[in-house]
C-alpha cells in the first residue's frame, strides 16, 4: 500500500495557533515531495469533546484508503520533515512527545505526558512506551482495524452523524484491566492514556522519537500595575523616545 496519511486535526476553538498552521502547510508540502501523496486533510471545529472527536476520526479513517491515522493537535507544531520521520521509523505506532504546558522548572517526570517502559532506547534509538499523548500521533491502519474487531462492543450512537461509533478513545473509570493506583482503587483516564492501554491489550507496542522537537503553544499572560510594578519606567521610557 502506498503511504497516505489520513491528518486528523481536533479544534475545540476552531482556531488553530498560528505555528501549527505554518507548520502543517510546510509538512503538506514535505509529503507530496518526499511520499508523493497528497494526505487527507480532516478538521473537526468548535466541539469541545475532543475524546468523541478522536473516536469520529477513527471512524471516517477507516472507511478511507489511507495507510495511517495521524493525531495532530492545534496547538502543536513542528518542523516539516517531523512526519515523514515517524512514518520512516515503520512502527505500529509511534509518537512525537511535547512538553506539557506547565510552569517552567516542573520536574521532568511531571513535563512530559509520557509513561516510558524502561527508559532504554532500541537499535534505532526509540523509546518503548506505556503510555503516551495523542497530540502528535501516527498510527498504522492495521492497528486501528485490529482493534475495531477487538473492541466492537465499544459502540455508542452518534446522533448528529446518525451513526454507530466505536470508542477508541473513552474517558473516566474503564474496564477491568486498565491499572489502577497502588491500593487498588480505579483511576480517572483521559482519553490519550486509556487508547495507549487498550492498544497494548490489542498486542501493539507503542515507540517515542525522543529526537523530535515540537512546540505546544498556550496563552501566556504578563500582569502588572504600571505606578507598582515599573520601577524607573517613565525614565526608561523618555530616554527610549529620545
Amino acid at each position: 500500500m502506498q503511504e497516505r496519511v489520513f491528518i486528523a486535526i481536533p479544534s475545540g476553538t476552531g482556531k488553530p495557533d498560528v505555528d501549527c498552521d505554518d507548520s502543517l502547510n510546510n509538512t503538506i508540502l514535505d509529503l507530496q515531495e518526499n511520499c508523493k501523496e497528497r494526505p487527507d486533510l480532516r478538521f473537526i471545529h468548535g466541539n469541545c469533546y475532543i475524546a468523541l472527536i478522536r473516536s469520529l476520526f477513527a471512524h471516517d479513517f477507516i472507511k478511507t484508503d489511507c495507510s495511517h491515522l495521524f493525531f495532530w493537535d492545534d496547538d502543536v507544531a513542528a518542523q516539516p520533515s517531523a512526519l515523514r520521520r515517524l512514518i520512516d521509523h515503520d512502527r505500529d505506532i509511534i509518537v512525537g512527545p511535547y512538553p506539557k504546558k506547565v510552569p517552567a522548572g516542573t520536574a521532568p517526570e511531571n513535563a512530559w505526558p509520557v509513561r516510558l517502559i524502561d527508559g532504554v532506547p532500541d537499535a534505532a534509538g526509540l523509546l518503548e512506551s506505556e503510555m503516551v499523548a495523542t497530540g502528535f500521533l501516527l498510527i498504522k491502519r492495521r492497528v486501528i482495524e485490529a482493534m475495531y474487531r477487538k473492541y466492537a462492543d465499544r459502540k455508542f450512537y452518534h446522533r448528529p452523524c446518525d451513526q454507530e461509533i466505536i470508542d477508541l478513545f473513552p474517558t473516566g473509570i474503564l474496564p477491568v484491566g486498565f491499572p489502577k493506583d497502588e491500593k487498588g482503587r480505579d483511576l480517572w483516564w483521559g482519553e490519550d492514556f486509556s487508547f495507549s492501554v487498550m492498544a497494548k491489550h490489542a498486542g501493539f507496542k507503542i515507540w517515542l522519537d525522543p529526537n523530535i522537537t515540537l512546540i505546544h503553544a498556550g496563552r501566556n499572560v504578563w500582569r502588572g500595575s504600571f505606578w507598582r510594578n515599573a520601577d524607573g519606567a517613565s525614565s526608561a521610557t523618555s530616554s527610549a523616545a529620545a
